[in-house]
C-alpha cells in the first residue's frame, strides 16, 4: 500500500476518527485499539491527528485520562479545558520572565537589549491578560 502524501489521511486515521466520532463518554486506549483492530501503540500515534480532525470538522473535543484513554467533553468540559490552557500559558509566561531576569542586560548590544525588553513586555502582557481572564471566572468554578 502506498504511503499517503502530505494532506491525505491514512486509512488508519480514518478508522480512528470514525471510532472516536461514536464515543459519548470515556474510551480506553485498549478498547479503541480493539474496535479499530490496530495495536494500541499505533492507535496512540494516530490520536493527535484524529483529535485535530474531529475538533476542526465537528467541534468534538477530547481530554486525556492519563494512562487510561480519552474522555469526550461536553460544553462545560470544553470551558474547563480552555481554563486549563489559560493557566498553562500564564505559567509559561512566568517562567519566561524568570529566565529573562538572569540576563546581564548591560552586557548586551542595543539590538539584544531591545529584544529582551520586547520579550519582557510580551510576557508581562500575557500574564496580565491571563490573570484578567481568570479573575472573570467565579472563584468556586475554578479548577
Amino acid at each position: 500500500m502506498a504511503k499517503p502524501t502530505i494532506g491525505e489521511r491514512s486509512p488508519d486515521t480514518n478508522l480512528v476518527v470514525t471510532a472516536l466520532r461514536g464515543v459519548n463518554g470515556d474510551v480506553a486506549y485498549v478498547a479503541l485499539a480493539a474496535q479499530v483492530d490496530l495495536p494500541v501503540a499505533r492507535v496512540k500515534t494516530l490520536l493527535p491527528s484524529a483529535r485535530n480532525i474531529l475538533r476542526a470538522e465537528q467541534g468534538i473535543l477530547f481530554d486525556v485520562v492519563r494512562g487510561v484513554g480519552l474522555r469526550r467533553l461536553d460544553n462545560q468540559g470544553k470551558v474547563k479545558k480552555v481554563d486549563t490552557a489559560v493557566k498553562k500559558i500564564s505559567r509559561a509566561a512566568k517562567r519566561g520572565e524568570k529566565e529573562l531576569r538572569t540576563v546581564d542586560y548591560g552586557a548586551l548590544s542595543k539590538t539584544d537589549q531591545h529584544h529582551v525588553t520586547t520579550q519582557r513586555l510580551f510576557f508581562h502582557a500575557v500574564r496580565g491578560q491571563a490573570q484578567g481572564v481568570r479573575k472573570t471566572v467565579p472563584y468556586e468554578d475554578r479548577g
